[in-house]
């Protein structure tokens, strides 16, 4: 098919408003890209130089309601003198959702600007997708403003855009309190742990939702990889990190305040998914983040170089109940279990029978738990080891209750009515019948 009857095709589809076509792509470059997808029912090319071309298309556009991506190469867009009409059609459209700006070159241009005005308009983006730009101050500006326009978003990328640490404060600020924000794509960029503090921010916002953060292939070290860590103490959305950087190196940070001496990145993010000092701490640890990714050398979750503890806590977190999986890791790193921490016993000066019926309930709680282990992951079970060993799968839940009940009753007073007492009290109801 050659250029212009596949123009002519698009252009009819979108007219006609033809429900099998949810994607238009504007300019793509003649590659491998192109002829995929020409192939794909649901996605429209159009590759034109004509004026008349692109005001054929806002008018056609302006009134289809079934193209929810547009996909646009700025830099082969640039070769036309974009009319008005195109952009009307765009701000008419209530369908389109998704913009992509690709291939920009070094800059946004006229027509990415002018893109991006259009949905400071009609505000009707949830994904907005930008890919290989050096953005320049202005461009920057309108990019924030869009970003702060468009308060649905879901998705935010702006891979090789060679934003650093200043460049980045705006662009957060911009998408701060956003309520649908679900995932964040900042790879390729120059920030560095500067840029890692500002969005530490946004993670320790308790409103956030959210659940994807890509930073890789920044200047992040060390310090920045702890910031985005630490942040996530009280985050309970989060699910993947990806902090893939040449500059974060498999060595002990020394004189961290926060962590002491002789401590590793990789153990500042074990103690964050599972802090064992005491029973209420794995209680109030992380039992969300289930993928994560440090160094270029491989210490990836599948990369085979993270300790066991780390894996298998990661492994854990994939749970899809969080209470049961605080539950495992209570049960994993403290064999014998004090139940006094968990239900806040002796708080009046005294111990009562009241809190038997929880520590039973919630060994009940352990088993369910334990069984949702087993059952959660499509592997055989002769692959668990990999990660923990084979005995301690099992978790013995009821050996530990009945361990727990004996230390109860080892701690309550003894609870008895002096004979004396009820033999007073029995001649005293005699005296009244008689």
């Amino acid at each position: 098919m050659n250029d212009n009857s596949n123009i002519q095709e698009t252009l009819q589809r979108i007219s006609q408003n033809d429900h099998t076509l949810t994607k238009l792509c504007i300019d793509v470059p003649r590659n491998n890209l192109y002829h995929q997808y020409n192939s794909i029912v649901s996605t429209g090319v159009f590759n034109s130089g004509s004026r008349d071309d692109f005001s054929q298309l806002g008018t056609s556009i302006a009134m289809n309601t079934h193209i929810k991506t547009l996909d646009i190469s700025v830099l082969h867009a640039t070769r036309v003198s974009l009319r008005t009409g195109f952009y009307d059609g765009l701000r008419h459209n209530s369908s389109i959702q998704e913009l992509m700006l690709r291939y920009t070159g070094n800059t946004l241009g006229d027509v990415g600007n002018e893109l991006l005005r259009v949905y400071q308009d009609n505000k009707r983006l949830i994904e907005l997708n930008i890919l290989g730009t050096a953005l320049q101050q202005n461009e920057l500006e309108h990019v924030a403003l869009t970003l702060r326009s468009c308060t649905n978003l879901k998705e935010v990328s702006l891979n090789s855009c060679f934003t650093n640490d200043e460049r980045l404060l705006p662009l957060v600020e911009a998408i701060r309190g956003h309520s649908s924000l679900e995932r964040i794509y900042l790879n390729g960029n120059t920030f560095g742990n500067i840029g890692c503090q500002s969005l530490a921010t946004l993670l320790e916002d308790t409103n956030t939702t959210l659940k994807t953060l890509q930073v890789s292939l920044n200047h992040i070290s060390n310090e920045g990889a702890v910031i985005l860590a630490n942040s996530l103490a009280n985050n309970r959305h989060l699910r993947e990190l990806d902090i893939y950087s040449e500059a974060i190196e498999e060595i002990y940070l020394t004189n961290y305040d926060q962590i002491g001496s002789s401590t590793s990145v990789e153990d500042v993010f074990s103690k964050l998914l599972c802090n064992t000092s005491s029973i209420n701490s794995i209680h109030s640890s992380n039992h969300t983040l289930e993928e994560l990714n440090l160094t270029a050398s491989g210490s990836t979750m599948n990369g085979g170089l993270w300790s066991t503890q780390l894996k298998s806590l990661l492994l854990m977190n994939e749970m899809t109940n969080k209470t049961h999986v605080a539950i495992i890791k209570i049960l994993k790193y403290h064999p014998n279990i004090d139940m006094e921490p968990l239900y806040n016993w002796d708080v009046d000066g005294e111990r009562t029978l009241k809190s038997l019926p929880f520590i039973v309930s919630w060994f009940d709680k352990a088993k369910e738990a334990v069984n949702e282990r087993r059952t959660s992951f499509d592997v055989p079970r002769d692959d668990i080891p990999r990660f923990e060993d084979k005995d301690d799968y099992d978790y013995k839940v009821e050996e530990k209750r009945l361990s727990a009940i004996y230390q109860f009753a080892l701690a309550m007073p003894l609870q008895f009515v002096p004979t004396t007492h009820i033999k007073r009290e029995d001649k005293k109801q005699k005296s009244d019948t008689i």
